[in-house]
């Protein structure tokens, strides 16, 4: 499996997401993924290489900032007052592939350019507007915290670190014993 930048060769047409049928539309629709694509976001799409054309799942992320008061006080106290976020706009998985751990594949991938990012363009949290309480429960399963309203949650960079960290020790004490 890979992780790629949305191109016209992915098969967006294809792409189901029962759910939430606004990011099925979300991709599927020309004008938008593409447009967001060449400008202020970027849209990820995760494949099998053997089919790299159908999408499993995709996310997007872009940059922005947010008011700092709607931290909690104490993680106000470790940051100056004008913090930089990367947005976790959207994300679904293909509902023909749901309970395969996609989703937890994409969030890592969205960690782990971000924090690539970091090296360029400093932030402080990956933020993620959710759609319903259900992906409230989803993303608090994942480490965001809530902040800002019912359905914003953040995640520091550093856990976002620390998250990519046990995954891959994870995956090395698997590969181990295998």
């Amino acid at each position: 499996m890979s992780i790629t930048l949305l191109g016209i060769h992915h098969d967006r047409a294809a792409f189901v997401c029962s759910d939430e049928p606004v990011l099925e539309t979300y991709v599927r629709d020309d004008r938008r993924a593409l447009r967001d694509h060449e400008g202020a976001t970027r849209v990820y799409v995760l494949a099998y290489d053997a089919q790299p054309s159908q999408i499993i799942g995709y996310f997007t992320l872009a940059t922005s900032s947010f008011d700092f008061a709607d931290l909690p006080k104490n993680i106000q106290r470790m940051y100056p007052p004008y913090p930089g976020a990367i947005i976790l706009g959207r994300m679904a998985v293909d509902s023909r592939h749901r309970g395969k751990d996609f989703g937890t594949t994409l969030i890592h991938e969205a960690f782990r350019l971000s924090l690539e990012t970091r090296q360029l363009v400093g932030f402080i949290a990956m933020i993620v507007d959710a759609k319903n309480d259900g992906l409230v429960t989803y993303y608090t399963n994942h480490n965001f915290q809530l902040f800002a309203g019912k359905l914003r949650l953040f995640i520091r960079a550093e856990t976002m670190q620390a998250l990519l960290d046990e995954a891959r020790e994870k995956l090395h004490r698997s590969t181990e014993s295998a």
